[in-house]
């Protein structure tokens, strides 16, 4: 009996070393390097959206002088439309205050003068911090308001006026858009495929001397003798 149990003991401590053999020791997990120290700080979390219950688009826009009949007729009553529309639909949704808001337009008078024009554009970008800009009224005013615009990176659209003059500048004014044709596209060369088409041999013209002016004369005489259309005045 006991050389029995003996044996049966043999076994069992046979059977225990193969298990033992047959399995490897577990590898020792060595945990990865703590990163390394870096003086880099998290960003700071946006601040807070300003209080804001409209949108306000400012304008130095001629409400009296001598462009007055120009803006009452083109570009004015537009924005008033324009803006009484949008409110009597609700206004305009803006995604990051969660809501729609008002528009309200802040047009001052330029008088119909350039200087005046500039000092009010940067009043509404600077002192009263208009949300956008509109555009002023005739090319010349126009050619003198992108450059202020782009400077405060303000988008810019152009209105009454081509300002044929900013288009070789438009890569340096990526906040300037024209909207209307320009001189020298279908306007004046249509109206000389007109001429052509008529049979007119000379023209005379008479021109405002102001960029706008100058811009069309120079690129009439150009389009008129293009097409063999000679030019007898241009003053």
């Amino acid at each position: 009996m006991k050389k029995k149990l003996l044996l049966i003991s043999l076994a069992l401590l046979l059977a225990i070393s193969l298990v033992a053999v047959g399995c490897p020791a577990p590898e020792e997990v060595v945990p990865p390097p703590p990163p390394p120290p870096t003086d880099e700080e998290e960003p700071p979390p946006p601040p807070p959206l300003p209080e804001k219950d409209k949108i306000v688009i400012g304008a130095a826009r001629p409400l009296s002088g001598p462009l007055a009949a120009i803006g009452d007729f083109a570009l004015g009553p537009i924005l008033t439309m324009w803006e009484e529309d949008v409110n009597a639909r609700g206004g305009i949704y803006v995604e990051e205050y969660g809501k729609s808001l008002d528009v309200e337009l802040l047009i001052y008078d330029d008088t119909s003068d350039m200087g005046t024009m500039t000092t009010l554009l940067e009043k509404l970008i600077l002192e009263d911090e208009v949300d956008f800009i509109m555009p002023p009224c005739s090319t010349a005013f126009l050619y003198a308001a992108a450059s202020i615009a782009d400077k405060y990176e303000y988008i810019f659209m152009g209105a009454e006026g081509g300002c044929t003059t900013l288009t070789a500048m438009l890569p340096d004014l990526p906040y300037t858009f024209g909207v209307l044709n320009y001189s020298d596209y279908y306007q004046i060369p249509a109206l000389a495929d007109l001429f052509v088409e008529w049979g007119v041999e000379t023209v005379a013209y008479i021109y405002i001397s102001d960029l706008h002016g100058i811009e069309y004369a120079h690129t009439a005489e150009s389009e008129f003798l293009k097409r063999g259309i000679r030019v007898v005045m241009s003053e």
